[in-house]
């Protein structure tokens, strides 16, 4: 066991740590089964460290949840045993599983933690480590003097113990600081000692110290050697494949151009800033964020327990509401029967006439609710399609700039006399057709999924994906908030179960029921957020497949789940109900959420909820998965 950890923790293959870890795993579980008190505490002792190993293997693969769950189990073991070592090295792994998630609260309780264990231990590489995460942290709460403190005390013991990339990093830090308080003189000397030292080390750090010393130079007024170092920069970027410093470095050099009145070569780095802005940003949307407060098992499920015997409550209320309505629904129409009964003897003409009244009474509510829900259609287009408008305008107007920057291109051409000039123009060219071909591949994109949406003439049931217009559902609702409230923020969770397949259904019907409970979730988190300091909205999507469900048949379950402001109990029995909403006039008819219970009930499934005001809302819809 112990053999088989060590390797894991030392094999140059990064990819055989699984298999080693679970080897190790396994035996610890029958070794920490033994009775003998000394070899159980061994085997405890092996299992925590597999479980911290495979923890470091999910995080840097970047399944974090896993990792969470892996290290978390670790902590629990490492906390009975007592041994401090384990325990500062869990310590350390939960808080920079937590600092890359941005969860820097979180993170800066788990690095003191594991600091304090540090110095109990002299263990001052890792005092240093992490005193220089908890400078990094106080950096990001702007609180640069508590920040400098932690960084020049890293940078001793970092001299101290020999580690010379881990200390040019903490002067790459230190520098950005005194960059920030316009001490551009001791900001350069750091930002050049921490360049020679890493020729030794050859680091990818080195294109983020190279855009420091060009962003002093550019600040100083020397825009030779602002240019040069901004151009070596990129190219190392470009060498090291490193988005986020190839676009810092493009932005730099834009800046420059400007500066000096370079303006086309200025506009040509700001257009590629721009362009990789937006990859960026597209890769952002699609991080899950894992790290929330795990709160004690027994109290979990003490809290499951309750909320379950709430819901079971909950449902045999509304049974007893709904027999005493049928009840009551019964014996008035009985009354009404005799009452209809005796005026049809007594008046034969007045039962023609009463009999046209009500088939006109009939006529005008059915025309009045095909309006109604035609107008609540329309509503849920019109959102949505001013969203995708909205979305629109980015790739168009590249393919707009792109084109008049390639006109003007062409004619530099026509009037260029030397075979490389126009050469290096066709290049040129080259590049600005591939961008323009990107971004109308990118809106054909976006309409193809709105047409896919909105189009009416096919309502017959199909064989429908469940995980695609889940997908496509909340891409619209996302784009149609953001456009509706600028600035609004949401993370979102998706977890799709691939071995569903696909369902008999009207697709447009099953999207038009996905957005408006969206909507509803993405609603109910902007109004949290508007009333709540420190709140983080999150949305969570999910499918699976249910081999038995309340509908006697296998089902596919659709699981939108938000943090949001919850449902009131007071109008739980009410949301289901024709034109009664929470919204004011303008945000809502109160249709929406009845019209999806119909849809859901026509296709032979169910939608059902559950909340806890202020704290969440779940909606469920289950759809037979055959019909």
């Amino acid at each position: 066991m112990r053999i088989l950890n060590e390797l894991t923790e030392n094999a140059d293959d990064f990819n055989v740590w699984p298999d080693y870890a679970k080897q190790a795993y396994e035996l610890a579980l029958k070794i920490a089964a033994n009775p003998d008190s000394v070899i159980r505490k061994a085997g405890k002792k092996g299992l925590s460290a597999a479980l911290n190993n495979m923890g470091v293997y999910n995080n840097l693969t970047g399944n974090r949840s896993a990792a969470h769950e892996m290290f978390m189990q670790s902590l629990k073991i490492r906390e009975e045993t007592g041994d401090d070592a384990a325990l500062s090295e869990t310590y350390h792994n939960l808080a920079s599983l937590y600092f890359d998630l941005e969860e820097f609260d979180l993170a800066k309780s788990f690095f003191e933690k594991s600091a304090k264990l540090s110095e109990k231990l002299n263990d001052s590489l890792n005092l240093a480590v992490s005193r220089n995460y908890l400078g990094m942290i106080a950096l990001r709460k702007k609180d640069n003097e508590k920040a400098k403190e932690y960084f020049q005390q890293s940078m001793k013991m970092f001299e101290t113990t020999g580690d010379s990339l881990s200390r040019l990093k903490t002067m790459v830090n230190l520098g950005a600081i005194l960059y920030q308080e316009n001490k551009l003189d001791s900001a350069l000397k750091l930002f050049n000692e921490a360049y020679k030292i890493n020729i030794i080390h050859n680091d990818p750090i080195k294109s983020i110290i190279l855009i420091n010393i060009g962003r002093v130079y550019f600040k100083q007024g020397k825009t030779d050697a602002a240019l040069k170092y901004a151009g070596d920069a990129l190219t190392c970027a470009k060498s090291e494949g490193m988005p986020s410093e190839i676009a810092s470095a493009e932005y730099l050099l834009s800046e420059i151009y400007n500066a000096s009145g370079r303006y086309q070569d200025a506009y040509s780095h700001l257009m590629m800033y721009d362009s990789l802005k937006e990859v960026l940003s597209d890769e952002n949307v699609q991080r899950v964020i894992v790290a929330e407060r795990v709160k004690h098992d027994y109290e979990k499920k003490i809290a499951e327990e309750q909320l379950e015997q709430k819901r079971q409550r909950e449902i045999a209320e509304q049974e007893i509401n709904k027999q005493k309505i049928i009840i009551e629904a019964f014996v008035a129409g009985a009354l009404l029967l005799a009452l209809l009964i005796v005026v049809l003897i007594r008046n034969n003409r007045q039962q023609r006439k009463s009999r046209m009244e009500l088939q006109q009474a009939y006529s005008d509510l059915k025309r009045t609710q095909q309006q109604l829900i035609l107008q609540e259609k329309n509503a849920s287009l019109a959102q949505f399609t001013a969203g995708i408008a909205h979305e629109l305008k980015n790739p168009l107007n590249f393919v707009a700039n792109f084109s008049l920057l390639s006109n003007e291109l062409l004619q530099e051409m026509e009037s260029a006399s030397d075979a490389k000039e126009k050469e290096e123009i066709q290049q040129q060219l080259k590049g600005n057709l591939g961008i323009i071909r990107n971004h109308t591949e990118r809106a054909n994109k976006i309409l193809s999924k709105m047409m896919q949406l909105g189009r009416s003439e096919n309502l017959t049931r199909q064989p429908t994906n469940v995980n695609r217009i889940c997908e496509d559902a909340i891409e619209m609702a996302y784009t149609n908030m953001v456009s509706s409230y600028p600035g609004f923020q949401c993370d979102i969770k998706k977890s799709y179960d691939n071995g569903i397949g696909e369902v008999m259904a009207v697709t447009q019907e099953i999207s038009m029921v996905l957005l408006n409970l969206l909507n509803n979730a993405f609603f109910s988190t902007r109004q949290k957020s508007a009333t709540t300091h420190g709140y983080k909205p999150l949305l969570s999507i999910q499918t699976k497949m249910k081999a038995e469900s309340s509908l006697k048949q296998p089902a596919v379950e659709i699981i939108i789940h938000d943090n949001g402001t919850g449902i009131s109990p007071a109008v739980k029995n009410k949301i289901f109900q024709p034109f009664f909403t929470t919204k004011s006039a303008n945000e809502g008819s109160g249709l929406g959420l009845s019209l999806s219970s119909d849809i859901i009930k026509a296709h032979g499934g169910e939608l059902t909820f559950s909340s806890v005001e202020n704290e969440y809302a779940e909606f469920i819809i289950l759809l037979p998965a055959s019909v």
